[in-house]
């Protein structure tokens, strides 16, 4: 058996694990991930899992029988980040108005959509959107719109805005950075490579 980093399943020469600092998150973050994120290999929830004190991941499908249950996983007062109708940006938010948990959909936009679609009760959750700073740094998989960005950076983004005080949250990106520029090397050396990873699924 090769030597492979048993949290994201990459060779050791390729694993960013590592690197990745603790954060100790006060707000809870739950996320429901698509299962054909679950390995690709330039996913970025496996670095939060890593680094956040305070996360849940819930890989689970729109067609899942036990899809429904996740109502009754997520706190009903949690902050939803998806756009749409009556979201407020959360870097606008008072103390006060805060939530203590968030919930963040990991997967394609249409993947992220179809779940939405599937759990009618998100759409009761309180809705909030980000102000990215920047573009997002995830070159390797296009975004369609500038404003989007990876679950990675949306979550750090949030998290920055609901708890400024929290340290190392800078600390993820280089990890972030690290795992892209391994994956471009990767791909670069290997046209079979680029094939496999490109394909999803």
């Amino acid at each position: 058996m090769r030597d492979v980093c048993y949290e994201c399943w990459k060779p050791q020469a390729m694993c960013v694990c590592g690197s990745v600092p603790s954060i100790d998150n006060r707000t809870h973050i739950h996320i429901i991930q698509h299962p054909r994120e679950r390995r690709h290999p330039v996913g970025t929830v496996r670095l939060l899992k890593a680094g956040l004190q305070r996360v849940t991941v819930h890989v689970m499908s729109p067609h899942d029988e036990d899809f429904s249950g996740l109502e009754s996983a997520i706190p009903a007062t949690a902050g939803f980040l998806f756009p749409g109708p009556g979201a407020r940006f959360i870097d606008d938010l008072e103390p006060h108005e805060r939530p203590d948990e968030l919930l963040v959909l990991d997967g394609t936009w249409g993947q992220a959509r179809a779940l939405f679609r599937e759990g009618p009760w998100m759409a009761q959750l309180p809705r909030f959107v980000l102000k990215p700073p920047e573009p997002s740094r995830y070159r390797i998989r296009k975004e369609p719109k500038a404003e989007f960005v990876s679950t990675l950076e949306a979550v750090l983004y949030a998290l920055r805005a609901l708890e400024p005080d929290t340290v190392n949250l800078d600390g993820l990106m280089p990890a972030f950075e690290g795992m892209i520029d391994a994956q471009i090397a990767a791909m670069n050396a290997n046209p079979d490579y680029v094939e496999k990873t490109t394909r999803g699924g």
